[in-house]
């Protein structure tokens, strides 16, 4: 994480380009940096037509990919597909 923010959003920006790096040690991994920098989290991007915040507390989905999605797993198996 940046110890300065360039404007309001408090993200970094990535892309998953291998889906079986999305596990749930994966997701551990990836909500435990943002627990040290309240308020920040990560975005993946380059999902077909969908979007994922990531924070410490909560994940924040876009798009219809993630329609039936009800946790953190669903989110997984969703983001897998549209890679």
């Amino acid at each position: 994480m940046v110890d300065d923010q360039y404007n309001a959003e408090r993200y970094h920006y990535m892309g998953v380009y291998k889906p079986a790096v999305l596990t749930p040690n994966w997701l551990g991994d990836t909500t435990g940096v943002p627990r040290n920098y309240p308020g920040w989290g990560a975005a993946v991007k380059n999902l077909l037509n969908a979007y994922l915040l990531i924070f410490a507390d909560r994940l924040l989905v876009t798009g219809s990919g993630f329609r039936r999605c009800k946790d953190a797993a669903s989110v997984l198996e969703a983001v897998k597909e549209l890679i």
